[in-house]
């Protein structure tokens, strides 16, 4: 797939999300494409889960919108999610500003946060916030904690909503670590749209973009965009490769990293 039809599927997604149901004849005006080709972008999206193709358009996929709570999503994958929070902690250097979001992955990476000075860390995950303060209290690194204000989602144990969008406006960080809900060659995805905003917003105020995903989380899709994958700088996975994907990460220069065994992490 080309870059242009990439970012046309990308912003059918945005609309959709908006909408709630998109047109074959409006979008193929607005993008100035045959309603062919329009077509062929909902077959495409509809093969991969992530809308329905009804007549005339498309709706928003219904299996999309479920997401695990919090606890339930911490025991899936809990030991390649911890393999992959101790590798990004070991990318956090002395002096630095990072922000985590509300995922199960980068709650492993708060854990592993260890012996790093003058470190700022701005957060909307409530779990990250406690133990990240348990870890000042500790001395296992030197800094401060920021939580984001906003809506709480007790669900998943996250702050989101325009205040937190406003708040993260006035914040510049060198890193941002974000989780998913799934990982395509077009986009990464996640369940919640409030929650992919604050990730989107992150990205934003980041000079450089971390994204934390398991291999079960790649050709996969959740419902909301969060962003293009091209939008990421590096990639911390378990696994050295995923079938198909080479040329992909070529093409993007994306940094891919694999997370070494899990180490045993003093409390």
């Amino acid at each position: 797939m080309n870059i242009v039809s990439e970012k046309r599927r990308f912003e059918i997604l945005n609309q959709l999300e908006t909408n709630g149901k998109v047109f074959v004849t409006q979008l193929a005006d607005q993008f100035g494409v045959t309603p062919e080709t329009i077509r062929r972008d909902l077959d495409e999206l509809e093969q991969q889960g992530i809308l329905k193709r009804v007549h005339g358009g498309a709706v928003k996929s219904a299996s999309m919108h479920y997401e695990p709570p919090f606890t339930k999503r911490q025991s899936t994958s809990a030991h390649e999610k911890r393999k992959i929070g101790q590798k990004a902690a070991s990318t956090i250097k002395d002096g630095e500003t990072i922000v985590l979001d509300g995922g199960t992955t980068t709650l492993e990476l708060a854990k592993a946060i260890n012996g790093v000075k003058q470190l700022t860390v701005l957060t909307n995950s409530m779990a990250a916030a406690h133990v990240l303060n348990n870890s000042l209290f500790t001395k296992r690194f030197e800094g401060s904690v920021i939580l984001i204000g906003g809506t709480l989602n007790a669900a998943q144990q996250s702050v989101s909503g325009s205040m937190a969008i406003a708040f993260l406006e006035q914040y510049r960080v060198d890193k941002a670590y974000l989780s998913c809900g799934g990982v395509s060659m077009d986009v990464v995805t996640d369940y919640d749209n409030e929650e992919a905003l604050i990730s989107r917003k992150m990205i934003e105020i980041a000079q450089s973009s971390y994204l934390l995903a398991d291999h079960s989380k790649f050709d996969t899709h959740s419902f909301s965009v969060i962003a293009p994958l091209e939008q990421f700088h590096h990639i911390i996975t378990d696994v050295s490769s995923i079938e198909g994907w080479h040329q992909c990460i070529e093409e993007t220069g994306i940094d891919w990293i694999v997370a070494e065994e899990a180490v045993s992490i003093e409390s």
